[in-house]
């Protein structure tokens, strides 16, 4: 995996290594043996070849003209002979070289590239705002080729995977569709869309909705308002979002969170085999020394650095982790930040540590956040702890949550 560091505040600000983004879309991870395998892997299985062989010319017949009877073509890209390349795009390399995607990294495009997008705290509070509204509800929806449908003004005619632009054309293209039907982006808050006059908001990441509607003719009005320039699939349960699984109790105005199966596949992935004896602590903590005058800095770290190998295996755990520890399980977040920060240079105390947070994820496999019906008041338990981090650092956190103004959390 990339050996860029994935920490809380990168991951907070939505901003990512290409490199990184690549190898986690771009990998199918075995049932069988655990391994994440790449395209050019399944092209070589005996098992998985015919299969992915398939779906790879059906991706080039989607981004082209189509296959008759087999896909429809989105007039992304036309094919052109050599001869017909412009003498100024032409480079000094192998002509028979075959490339499918667009490579961002050696695309030098001089516009704005960036995205507004909905994160992990948005949907959140999204979710929080339809339990404690009465007679809320939530839906998702998904458009099927977003990319692929935004007309592109250069040699490519439609949006592509790749394309470092392709995510703010297709959705500048959106926004304008939607404006003329009165709904439009918050001006402070990346990702939350309103409507001008009726009672219905979405959080939108990439080309997921997320909706809050009252009244389901503010819901169909947003389907009325897509369904003419895209393909979309509605879930009116709303029981999947942003690969969290929702379960709704209007009745009671409650929603359980959970991401069923994820630990079970990460611990695949990684091979970590549950521990013969539960292990209930994610990461070792400092003893207390009750009575002492002095606090004692915590010792050097002097065991030996990690090779290649197991340097990536502790930047992997932590990158795979840290999406659900954000989104369900809370409890892991400051052992995934430790562990972060020593991922640059990681030891051989820091691979225990890491394999004492696998043990702990696989005792506790399942969490599930239960947010109920609150007056949203904002409340904040705060704490710190003083030189209990490598290199005389202190550590300070704390726990938000919404509320009916008192100190007790019902979340």
């Amino acid at each position: 995996m990339s050996a860029v560091p994935l920490v809380e505040r990168r991951l907070a600000s939505r901003k990512f290594p290409m490199q990184m983004l690549c190898e986690i879309a771009g990998a199918v991870l075995d049932a069988k043996t655990g391994e994440l395998m790449e395209y050019r892997h399944l092209l070589k299985h005996p098992e998985y070849c015919e299969v992915w062989s398939n779906a790879g010319g059906k991706e080039i017949g989607r981004l082209a003209q189509g296959l008759p009877g087999v896909v429809e073509g989105t007039n992304t890209m036309f094919f052109m002979s050599y001869d017909e390349i412009p003498q100024d795009r032409k480079k000094d390399e192998d002509p028979n070289r075959v490339r499918i995607t667009v490579g961002s990294d050696r695309i030098n495009y001089p516009g704005e590239v960036g995205t507004p997008t909905a994160d992990m705290l948005l949907v959140k509070l999204l979710f929080n705002s339809i339990v404690s509204t009465k007679g809320a509800k939530f839906m998702s929806l998904d458009i099927s080729n977003f990319y692929l449908n935004t007309p592109m003004k250069r040699d490519i005619r439609r949006g592509m995977y790749g394309l470092p632009q392709g995510g703010l054309i297709a959705q500048e293209l959106l926004e304008e569709r939607l404006n003329k039907r009165g709904f439009y982006q918050s001006q402070f808050t990346p990702g939350l869309w309103l409507h001008k006059t009726r009672n219905i908001q979405f959080a939108l990441v990439v080309d997921d909705f997320g909706i809050k509607y009252v009244k389901d003719e503010d819901a169909q009005y947003l389907i009325d308002s897509l369904t003419p320039h895209y393909d979309i699939t509605v879930n009116r349960e709303g029981k999947r979002f942003i690969g969290l699984t929702l379960e709704w109790d209007y009745k009671n105005r409650r929603v359980h969170i959970s991401m069923p199966g994820y630990v079970i596949k990460a611990l695949a992935r990684f091979h970590h085999k549950p521990p013969a004896k539960p292990q209930h602590q994610p990461y070792p903590h400092q003893p207390i020394t009750y009575g002492a005058k002095i606090q004692m800095l915590q010792p050097t770290d002097d065991s030996p650095l990690l090779n290649k190998e197991k340097k990536k295996f502790v930047q992997e755990v932590t990158g795979v982790f840290l999406y659900y520890a954000r989104a369900v399980d809370s409890t892991m977040l400051v052992t995934l930040s430790a562990i972060a920060a020593e991922q640059g240079s990681p030891t051989e105390n820091t691979l225990k540590r890491v394999n004492q947070f696998l043990d702990y994820a696989a005792t506790h496999p399942e969490a599930t956040i239960t947010y109920h019906a609150s007056d949203m008041k904002l409340a904040i338990h705060s704490d710190a702890s003083y030189l209990s981090e490598p290199k005389s650092r202190s550590r300070g956190g704390g726990h938000y949550f919404l509320s009916t103004g008192t100190i007790d959390s019902p979340n």
